[in-house]
């Protein structure tokens, strides 16, 4: 760890994602955790009091969002490290080394520690210790020294004292005894008997390497065998004692624990913490107990604490100085961390951290012991939770306080005292009094529920699943007394009421509020209700914002009916007095002509909130008068009649006020005013009265009767700052606003109350229909609203209804009913078919890599240099692809059919399997054998139906047909799924018969069917891009062929032509040197028709160093020639047959070929060289690359249609979950076309492909140089006649003559 890396967060999370499964914690795990320090800016930094982040965003652009500072961050990564770099030793002080050593220590005693300079460090080092269960280890430790091995290599690294020089390094290594000493010391550094033996023991090599405690001796020895070793020494037998190989190391620890100094300690062996506590003068220990501490007493503590000041710290920080008691006793404290419990926060763990300069006691996690079951139940559901809380259950639990405790761990230097720093912290604890006081404070509370998710039941919405739909005539039950969720009063609440109730079958019960409409959005905010589907925002929409803010509240839609409130009159006023209806007529003193009547005294029942009691209203009597009137300033000469004081919020109060209107304001009951108004009404009377639309009227006094009183309007310049009280300072005009429906977090939760609270709108119209019925219901409400629901049926709300919680495809997850289970079956057979499919591909891709890089480790500068090394590397070349199952299995049975095939992927030639030697080819005819036989035919043919059965085992046909299985698996979940939401749908209509076609899985089903039409029409476009191709391909392999034979047939005409131009073959003057030139051209023949092949037959490679090695090797190539055609690599051929050229030029000017040859050779070795070209310019005459694409595309499509088509074709009129005559129809329209494309892919790479329909080109090469062997020979004088000899003679030795067929 460095930088901000939190090595406790790390851990927690690995181990969650262990407990998760998640895939990288499955394949890993950690094994040790490395801090790396500064070694120079160490003490900086223990103290510096920053934020971990701040200091990140100076260095560093990662971001960091903890809250440790900088020496809580270090020293955390310190305590959870089991090895600690002291990096940048270089750039360190002795002191500052020093400090940051014994700091280290002191926090961490377990962990090693390395000195080091720009991070570098010894692998061995590094990487942890082999578990034992691993059989050969790669790297071992020992308590002062370190090992690593290979097969063939032994490497010690062992510890030596600082001032050690290479004459005081003594070694006494045998062949399987190791002994390392340092000169004055009286036993070894190390010894033992090893666990294998050692080779060449004269010759081991050894280093002195390392300064100060890094100083070391490196060992490098070798193994006699090429081998891993189980361990570095020989393992115990019986009961013998264990043998002690540091008997140094023994001894430096024996005597750090007596007391006593050793010979050495290197700094950085690993120690238990009561060791360096001896070394240091470290101490350490715990404070328990099991009480709160006081927070403000704790507080204190914290703020008088004596942190360190200087800006770097050193040891002397830790020195308590003359005076011991007090507070100065905490000055000795390095390191404190712990868990504490304050009564400040009597239900959290308090985490306390102190490093340096740095001192944080927060809150974090709750204690166990203060959960109720349901809180435990969710806060164990977190992974890694249940193991901790049955830890504490069994470690840390104590009656009364359960898991609440003080436990706090101290390190300090030698001045630490525990009695004195118990005492302080004890001072902090609660009294016995203070103690019980908090008992019974805390006594059956708990956490917020809120924090874990757990609410009361009785809180949610009540979703019950209809077995049917209801029939239309029960819209007018009874509401039910639940008590599971509530509706304000109001006509559009009453509608509302009735379609959650009876059609979403939720249970409601309708609240009347004693304190009127002002409390509705408080109560949904306060979570008494749930829902008011007709709030005015008018005097409220500060409030209503907040709310929604806060998320206490929603608005859910608003109606398109508009609000309003305010002032009015009646209508046959304002026919006589036109001016009436503006305010600034009110303003005169000719109001009193119209609208005079004496202030009497308001109703007690029209102000049952209380707020005529409050100053800011300022009531006399339930009467409200504007300021001037109060203070005589102004004589009220009109009233306003006024229902209850919150319904307008002091609106109406604020226009009179504010626009210096002489009117008073008298409070009544809703019956009261309705009376007045209605008596004003029958006599013609004048009056002012508050009101409100939309409205129902009065009394059978329409509200068309009713005429507001208009102020200025807001753009005008007036004050529109809107006011819940009367002395607020509106005076515009209260704008008509659409009435909102609000509703709570509660009911927003539920997907169909809130669809429905979304859609669900009234215009004007529909509030005077409502206001309709409820006249001819005479005023019952309820019954007013069913009326209306009828008469306007589901062609106007059936919109708003919405059955999400009828019957879901996935009910919980994850789902185990239905077509699922079968479902999961086709899904693991798909993964399993998958996974098999590909698993022998990548386990033999590892083991090629591994081979080659064994080979490339035991010998990178391997050259062969016989011919079993050339069989070697042709098999490796030959390997680029892999024998598959089936063809290995019939060929151990010793079938024929496959005997090309496994020629070519075995890379097994007979051409290259013996020595061309010059020697036994001049021998007599008769005397000289054969070159050995192909190891196959050249081409086999398949015509029998048991030979046609083993071609597509072996073929990648077999392949293709495995690889149908998982197409046919994957159709098989397509089917499965289809079957179940054919299966959701009936039930949803079982449930809804009105469901819409636009429903989902309507949609799925019609989208799945157009996927299948898809595929019909477009099923040709891949059938005639594959014929075609494959129709180019044949033509293409065909040619390959023809050119192979035309190749053999030229290389055939050139050696009649040379062979018939020797005539003196038998002279004994001159024979034997004509006999040496046909060798000559016997090699070049061979090595061209071998080179004609070159980078198209995997076993001879594409290297041109390489082939013309092998052609060395071979016999083929002299070393001269060899150096020379090298020259020409790119030409390899072509300079070969230059050389047939020059060859016969030069025979012609010694006489020795006939001159009326000449221009037949010559015909005959163009023609060599034009075929040659024609083949090597094969692999570049393919069809276009972009219709090759093409096809392969439109193939993918079609079977990825497929894949969904095919299924909805054959699943259409079913609802069964399996079926398996559509498993069998997507098999084999797989099989068809994939098999089509394999087959194309096939002939593509042409005849050389062992996997395809490939030849054998061994068997044309040995046939031509058979051919040349006895064209060549075929004059040379037969000595015997005897073939008996052909075959090898027991007492034959070396690989340079092949056995005789």
């Amino acid at each position: 760890m460095s930088g901000v890396g939190e090595p406790e967060a790390i851990r927690r999370h690995w181990d969650i994602g262990v407990e998760v499964g998640m895939p990288a914690t499955l394949l890993t795990e950690i094994k040790r955790t490395i801090a790396v320090v500064d070694a120079s800016l160490f003490g900086n930094d223990w103290i510096d009091s920053r934020k971990a982040s701040v200091r990140n965003e100076q260095g560093m652009p990662l971001p960091h969002s903890g809250f440790e500072t900088v020496g809580q961050l270090l020293a955390e990564q310190v305590e959870k490290a089991d090895l600690v770099l002291m990096n940048k030793i270089d750039l360190a002080t002795d002191e500052e080394a020093k400090t940051t050593e014994e700091v280290l220590k002191a926090i961490n005693g377990e962990a090693e520690v390395i000195r080091c300079t720009y991070g570098k460090v010894s692998p061995i080092e590094l990487l942890p210790e082999i578990p034992e269960g691993i059989k050969y280890p790669e790297f071992g430790r020992g308590r002062n020294y370190r090992w690593a091995q290979n097969p063939q290599v032994l490497q010690l690294r062992v510890k030596v004292p600082a001032n050690t020089k290479s004459k005081d390094v003594n070694f006494d290594i045998g062949r399987t005894w190791l002994q390392i000493w340092v000169q004055g010391e009286q036993v070894p550094r190390l010894q033992g008997k090893l666990f294998g033996r050692l080779k060449g023991i004269e010759e081991w090599i050894w280093e002195l390497d390392g300064e100060g405690d890094d100083r070391h001796v490196a060992v490098f020895l070798e193994k006699s065998q090429e081998a891993m070793w189980e361990d570095l020494w020989e393992k115990e037998q019986g009961n013998q004692p264990a043998q002690e190989h540091e008997p140094v190391a023994a001894a430096e620890e024996a005597a750090v624990l007596e007391g006593r100094s050793a010979t050495r300690a290197p700094s950085h062996v690993r120690r238990n913490s009561r060791a360096a506590g001896r070394r240091f003068g470290i101490r350490t220990f715990t404070y328990e107990r099991r009480r709160p501490f006081s927070a403000a007493r704790l507080q204190r503590l914290i703020e008088d604490w004596p942190l360190p000041r200087k800006r770097a710290f050193g040891l002397d920080e830790l020195e308590a100085g003359d005076a011991d008691e007090g507070l100065q006793a905490l000055k000795p404290i390095l390191r404190s961390k712990g868990f504490c419990w304050v009564d400040s926060e009597p239900f959290r763990v308090n985490e306390w951290s102190h490093a340096g300069r740095s001192l944080s006691v927060l809150p974090k996690d709750w204690w166990w012991s203060v959960l109720k079951p349901d809180q435990l139940n969710f806060q164990i559901c977190y992974p890694g939770a249940k193991a901790q809380f049955e830890r504490a259950r069994r470690e840390k639990w104590q009656d009364p306080w359960g898991d609440r405790r003080q436990e706090l761990v101290f390190i300090g230097g030698p001045d630490m005292r525990q009695q004195h720093i118990t005492k302080i912290l004890d001072d902090c604890l609660l009294q016995d009094s203070e103690l019980e006081q908090f008992r019974e404070s805390t006594a059956e509370t708990y956490p917020p529920d809120t924090y874990f998710g757990v609410e009361d039941r009785a809180e949610t919405l009540a979703l019950v699943m209809p077995a049917a739909h209801k029939p239309m005539q029960k819209f007018c039950m009874s509401v039910e007394e639940a008590r599971e969720a509530n509706l304000l009063q109001a006509a559009d609440g009453e509608v509302a009421a009735i379609l959650l109730e009876e059609i979403l079958m939720y249970d409601i019960e309708v609240v009347h509020p004693d304190l009127g409409p002002v409390h509705d959005f408080r109560a949904i905010s306060f979570g008494d209700v749930d829902a008011n589907f007709e709030v005015w925002r008018g005097g409220k929409e500060a409030q209503i914002q907040d709310w929604v803010h806060n998320g206490n509240a929603i608005v859910a839609n608003s109606h398109s009916a508009v609000a309003s409130s305010g002032l009015y009159t009646l209508k046959h006023t304002v026919d006589r007095f036109p001016e009436t209806a503006f305010y600034q007529y009110l303003q005169t003193p000719r109001v009193q002509w119209i609208f005079a009547k004496p202030l009497d005294a308001g109703e007690v029942a029209a102000d049952p909130t209380g707020l005529c009691a409050q100053p800011e209203w300022n009531c006399t009597n339930f009467t409200w008068q504007p300021p001037a009137c109060r203070e005589r300033a102004m004589r009220c000469l009109g009233v306003v009649l006024h229902d209850q004081v919150q319904y307008t919020q002091g609106m109406l109060e604020q226009q009179i006020a504010n626009n210096d209107l002489p009117l008073a304001v008298q409070y009544l009951s809703t019956t009261s005013k309705e009376r007045e108004i209605w008596e004003a009404h029958a006599s013609k009377r004048d009056i002012l009265f508050q009101h409100h639309s939309p409205a129902i009227g009065v009394d059978g006094v329409p509200s068309t009767d009713f005429v507001p009183i208009q102020f200025a309007p807001k753009k005008y310049g007036c004050n529109s700052t809107e006011s819940r009280f009367p002395t607020g300072g509106f005076s515009c005009r209260l704008e008509g606003q659409p009435l909102q429906v609000l509703v709570s977090p509660k009911l927003k939760s539920s997907h169909d109350a809130f669809h429905f609270a979304r859609r669900f709108t009234l215009d004007e119209s529909d509030y005077e229909n409502l206001f309709q019925a409820w006249r001819d219901a005479d005023g019952d409400a309820k019954l007013a609203a069913c009326r209306w629901l009828q008469r306007e049926g589901t062609s106007r709300w059936g919109s708003w209804i919405r059955f999400s919680k009828q019957v879901r495809m996935v009910e919980e997850f994850p789902p185990m009913t239905g077509c699922f289970p079968t479902f999961y079956i086709f899904f693991l057979l798909t993964l399993g078919t998958a996974v098999l499919f590909k698993l022998p591909r990548m386990l033999w891709a590892c083991r090629k890599r591994l081979r080659w890089t064994c080979q490339s480790f035991n010998n990178p500068n391997w050259e062969p240099t016989d011919l079993s090394d050339i069989e070697r590397r042709q098999k490796d070349r030959a390997h680029y692809t892999r024998a598959d199952f089936t063809s290995k299995l019939v060929a151990c049975k010793h079938v024929q059919f496959v005997e090309v095939k496994m020629a070519l992927l075995r890379g097994s030639m007979g051409f290259a399997s013996f020595y061309r030697d010059e020697e036994e080819f001049l021998l007599a005819n008769g005397e000289s054998r054969l070159p050995p036989p192909a190891g196959s035919c050249f081409r086999q043919m398949y015509t029998s139906p048991m030979q046609v059965l083993v071609y597509i085992m072996t073929s990648g046909l077999m392949r293709t047909a495995f690889s149908a299985l998982t197409f046919a698996f994957a159709s098989g979940m397509v089917g499965a799924l289809l079957a179940e939401v054919r299966s959701t749908i009936a039930k949803n209509k079982q449930v809804d018969p009105t469901l819409q076609d636009e429903d989902w899985y309507t949609l799925f089903l019609m989208n799945m069917q157009t996927v299948a039409g898809i595929m019909d029409d477009f099923k040709f476009l891949p059938t005639f891009f594959i014929t075609y191709m494959i129709g180019q391909d044949v033509t293409r392999w065909l040619k390959w062929l023809q050119t192979m034979f035309s190749i053999q047939g030229r290389l055939h005409d050139v050696t009649l032509v040379v062979a018939s131009s020797y005539r003196k073959l038998n002279d004994p003057q001159v024979g034997k040197q004509q006999r040496q030139m046909l060798f000559k051209w016997y090699r070049y023949l061979n090595a061209i028709h071998y080179l004609a092949y070159f980078k198209l037959d995997p076993r001879i490679g594409t290297s041109p160093d390489q082939v013309v090695q092998d052609l060395r090797t071979m016999g083929l190539l002299l070393d001269s020639e060899c150096q020379q055609i090298l020259m020409a690599s790119a030409k390899l051929r072509d300079t070969l047959v230059s050389w047939l050229g020059i060859l016969w030029h030069d025979e012609l000017e010694r006489g020795w070929v006939q001159a009326v040859d000449s221009d037949v050779f010559m015909r005959k070795v163009c023609d060599l060289r034009g075929i040659l070209a024609s083949l090597a310019d094969m692999p570049d005459m393919q069809t276009s690359q972009l219709i090759r694409v093409m096809m392969v595309v439109v193939t993918d499509i079609l079977l990825a249609l497929a894949l969904v088509g095919y299924p909805t074709k054959m699943y259409e009129e079913t609802k069964q979950c399996f079926q398996f005559w559509p498993l069998v129809a997507s098999y084999l329209y797989y099989v068809c076309y994939r098999g089509m494309l394999h087959a194309m892919f096939v002939l593509d790479k042409g005849p050389f492909y062992g996997k395809g329909d490939c030849v054998n080109v061994d068997a044309l090469l040995v046939s031509t140089e058979r051919f040349a062997f006895h064209v060549f020979r075929t004059s040379f004088k037969t000595l015997k006649s005897d073939f008996s000899r052909y075959a090898p003679k027991p007492d034959e030795v070396g690989p340079v003559r092949a056995s005789s067929p």
